[in-house]
């Protein structure tokens, strides 16, 4: 795109964006420095730069190429170079740079709860690719001219609102957004895409820090099944699997050692040899658990942080823990060591099936956590208190119309109904029309 169409969709964009509010700190200067670094680009390209050694100069060297503004690749790589030098440049994408760099200011922003110069500058630069990205290749000839020198007679289409109604919030939102950007095929269309996909650049980073509700839907599930009866029973998995293999050991201890001509010295020994190697490994595997299940933490991002490395960091770990306990299980008692595989699998398994905890990682350092699981847990009250009124009016209606003859009542499935509230609440709900039988 020419100038003038840099400057005109950037400035509208920004602007659009300020007049909504913003939960960051922006530059006083916020929209100039977008503008500017804009629009310098086309005036001080910028240049990937790779570093090599040169057999035949016996010295490093350095070779450069510009980046693309309208292409997503980098065609023209010397045949001269490196093997791994070529690689290196034809595989560069640069939806996925533009992403990469996007995360950074994303990541400062969500630290920071503001947006420094140096940020301001970048985003600027970002959306000049992201601009031209809209229109043909330069290859293209007279497409390419035709629709560059034509977006300008164009701009009044910036005020309408519809252009900036995609906003996306999360990673993945604003990754499908760069991946699935169109060509433009007319001038019209080039203002329209650039300006709407400049606005949701700028959205995804600058236009809201907390999660989207599902995500913490998400983790309030996740919590139910890490506490209460759930959290017993892997409790007590741990502790079955560490005491059967622990109950063989002493066995084979007994069952191969004279006790009458050993003194307790010595029995205490061999015990010790067997048991010290298995207990560091199990105690190593368990301390994760023990931090994952604590339902005291009131940190939301530390719970998240604990969740995931003790489930998807330290899963390969498990798998040798519970192998290497089988195969020293199965050298003394068979039946013990089926046991424990057995418990380790349920142990290691279900927890590492739930693909909500892999959802809220991916987004895990795209939003500011800063809230308290207390937090979580009283906007689930709130829910499950606006369903509870949202059900009793429906029984009162539900009622009021059996009692008039209009319509046969009809039988409330129970298990919602005691899930929401006991039965002197809700005889109080239904009034003297109640069942005497209880909900």
């Amino acid at each position: 795109m020419h100038e003038e169409s840099h400057r005109a969709i950037t400035e509208r964009v920004a602007k659009h964006l300020i007049s909504m509010g913003v939960p960051v700190a922006l530059p006083k200067n916020f929209v100039e420095i977008l503008v500017r670094e804009n629009i310098e680009l086309d005036r001080e390209p910028e240049s990937i730069v790779k570093s090599y050694y040169s057999t035949r100069k016996k010295t490093y060297r350095e070779y450069e190429r510009k980046i693309p503004h309208h292409s997503d690749v980098i065609e023209e790589v010397s045949d001269r170079l490196p093997s791994e030098v070529r690689r290196f440049f034809l595989s560069y994408d640069k939806r996925e740079d533009l992403l990469e760099r996007l995360e950074k200011i994303r990541k400062e922003v969500v630290s920071h709860k503001a947006l420094s110069e140096e940020g301001a500058a970048e985003l600027g630069r970002i959306l000049h690719y992201i601009q031209d990205r809209c229109v043909p290749a330069p290859s293209e000839g007279e497409v390419h001219d035709e629709i560059e020198g034509g977006a300008k007679r164009h701009h009044g289409l910036l005020n309408y609102p519809t252009l900036y109604d995609l906003r996306p919030t999360s990673r993945r939102e604003l990754r499908e957004v760069i991946y699935r950007q169109p060509v433009a095929r007319t001038p019209q269309e080039a203002v329209l895409y650039a300006a709407r996909y400049s606005f949701a650049v700028l959205y995804a980073v600058l236009g809201t820090l907390r999660p989207p509700d599902n995500l913490i839907e998400k983790l309030v599930r996740l919590r139910e099944r890490f506490s209460g009866r759930l959290l017993k029973i892997y409790v007590r998995l741990v502790f079955t699997a560490w005491v059967l293999v622990f109950t063989a050991i002493i066995s084979a201890v007994l069952m191969t050692t004279d006790v009458q001509k050993v003194s307790l010295e010595q029995f205490i020994g061999v015990l010790f040899v067997f048991s010290f190697a298995l207990s560091i490994i199990i105690l190593m595997a368990l301390a994760p658990w023990l931090l994952i299940t604590e339902s005291k933490i009131k940190d939301t991002k530390k719970y998240i942080l604990i969740l995931y490395m003790g489930i998807r960091r330290m899963y390969w770990f498990y798998m040798l823990h519970m192998i290497g306990g089988f195969l020293i299980a199965i050298l003394l008692n068979p039946l013990i060591a089926l046991l424990w595989l057995f418990s380790n699998a349920l142990w290691i398994y279900i927890p590492s099936s739930f693909r909500e905890i892999d959802e809220i990682w991916e987004e895990y350092d795209w939003y500011a956590w800063d809230f308290p699981l207390s937090e979580i847990l009283k906007d689930e009250f709130q829910r499950t208190l606006d369903e509870l009124e949202r059900m009793a009016k429906e029984a009162i209606k539900e009622q009021e119309l059996f009692l008039k003859g209009k319509r046969v009542q009809t039988e409330w499935p129970r298990a919602w109904r005691e899930r929401f509230i006991d039965v002197a609440v809700w005889q109080k709900l239904l009034g003297s029309g109640a069942r005497k039988d209880g909900p």
